[in-house]
């Protein structure tokens, strides 16, 4: 990965992270050792991460900021609000599938603007990026141009974070 990274200077570390869920709960230990491997590879290279975590926010949180630092972009959050405030300068991408559940409007009204991501997983669904596009403008009270740019803003904040 190191190597990979060396000669892609514009690169970023991702999708890396912790998965506690029933299926992969048996691998937590392999997963926390290839996860500081990774963080330190990033740290070392000054690269941004973006970072899944499933079922696993305080050992993310510990090995993040013990590894890595403050600033991370996590994928498809999940998490809880009180989690997400633990992370004043880290990034919360948000797509399709997630933004009509209730818990997610609610992290969104509870985050900065200037933390949110907006992400495609599936590019090919240009309806889905503007739902989220449109949903996130209505939870923060902004127009559909303003979403476009902050996140669009937040997006290269991120790149050039470390």
């Amino acid at each position: 990965m190191e190597k990979i990274l060396i000669d892609n200077p514009k690169s970023f570390v991702g999708e890396i992270g912790l998965d506690r869920s029933k299926k992969h709960k048996h691998t937590i230990s392999k997963q926390i050792n290839l996860c500081i491997e990774q963080l330190k590879i990033a740290q070392k290279l000054s690269r941004p991460v973006v970072f899944h975590m499933v079922r696993s926010p305080q050992i993310s949180y510990e090995l993040i900021h013990k590894h890595y630092g403050p600033k991370i972009y996590f994928h498809g959050y999940s998490g809880s609000i009180e989690e997400a405030r633990r992370y004043p300068q880290a990034f919360f991408g948000f797509h399709h599938r997630m933004i009509l559940h209730p818990k997610t409007k609610q992290i969104i009204e509870n985050i900065s603007i200037h933390q949110i991501v907006i992400e495609s997983d599936n590019h090919s669904q240009k309806e889905h990026l503007w739902s989220v596009i449109s949903n996130i403008a209505q939870i923060k009270n902004c127009s559909i141009s303003d979403i476009i740019q902050i996140t669009r803003d937040n997006t290269l904040r991120w790149l050039h974070s470390k």
